[in-house]
């Protein structure tokens, strides 16, 4: 993935620098190449889109990091995690898209946003998990199969707090 640091905030979206132009299936809405601001149905179709691809899917997955990593950055913001407000607002925002246990609640969620204000987004590594190739189903779809042994790898790294270990070894492709 490009370095997050491209990627600008706005207030009711985010700015994503886009590769390849496109015009999502079934609509007239055309993303540039550049940088390009996505918010409400443009930014869900922009994260959706694939059949405007050749590489399908992997296209898609490489949208939707470069969205997620504005989104973050966004988030992770020192003006916004400073400002407890903002905090709440987003909090309200999400929570009914959240599932949370009873203990906890809208408070916690904002007590670690706060804690997050020193996070520096840019050391952030996002990495889409390998697979063991390709193969077709039985009505000739294809498929990637899932990697057993990366599976378990990425499991035990955060258990045994050793990703940057793991990144190291499997480096993440970049976009």
């Amino acid at each position: 993935m490009k370095d997050s640091r491209n990627y600008q905030l706005h207030s009711g979206g985010v700015t994503v620098d886009n590769d390849i132009p496109f015009t999502a299936n079934d609509t007239d809405y055309f993303y540039p190449v550049g940088s390009i601001e996505l918010e409400g149905d443009r930014a869900l179709r922009f994260v959706r889109e694939r059949k405007s691809f050749t590489n399908g899917d992997y296209q898609r997955v490489a949208n939707q990091r470069k969205f997620i990593a504005a989104a973050a950055n966004k988030l992770l913001s020192s003006d916004t995690l400073t400002n407890p407000v903002k905090l709440y607002d987003i909090v309200d925002t999400v929570s009914p898209y959240l599932t949370f246990d009873e203990d906890f609640d809208a408070a916690t969620l904002v007590g670690l946003g706060l804690q997050l204000k020193n996070v520096d987004t840019h050391n952030m590594a996002m990495f889409t998990l390998p697979t063991a190739g390709t193969s077709k189903t039985a009505d000739n779809q294809s498929i990637e199969l899932a990697s057993e042994l990366a599976i378990a790898q990425i499991g035990e790294a955060p258990r045994t707090d050793t990703m940057q270990e793991y990144l190291e070894e499997n480096p993440p492709e970049t976009e």
